[in-house]
């Protein structure tokens, strides 16, 4: 099986200087843990999560309008929809990564992440 086969197509994204109020709002609307940052060009440049906002809201006197880029996580691994099922779950596994972006020509096009395996799974 391939990545593209388990896949998230329909992702929600942000731009890097959108606020991490509308981040938290929409992780909490759309049940997402995961969120890919995005360029104009729609190039992954980072990945925030639920986690990252936890604890940066944790912080006293945190600003809710703080624009993702500022806690986001810079070093993002992504992979493609081609990449076969088993290299991305033990890379995942091994590097402790709930989600990875899916690109195609340097474009974002999905994201994977541990729910999508789980789903896959109960499904067979």
């Amino acid at each position: 099986m391939k990545v593209r086969d388990i896949m998230t197509s329909n992702v929600f994204s942000v731009k890097s200087y959108t606020d991490l109020n509308f981040a938290e709002l929409a992780t909490e609307v759309w049940h997402i843990r995961h969120i890919p940052v995005v360029d104009e060009e729609e190039q992954v440049i980072g990945l925030l999560s639920t986690r990252d906002i936890a604890e940066y809201l944790a912080k006293p006197n945190a600003n809710h309008f703080l624009p993702v880029n500022e806690i986001m996580s810079k070093e993002v691994s992504t992979t493609t929809p081609e990449t076969d099922l088993k290299q991305i779950a033990a890379e995942m596994y091994d590097n402790k990564i709930g989600a990875m972006p899916v690109v195609d020509d340097g474009k974002l096009i999905g994201i994977i992440s541990e729910r999508d395996f789980i789903k896959a799974f109960l499904k067979k």
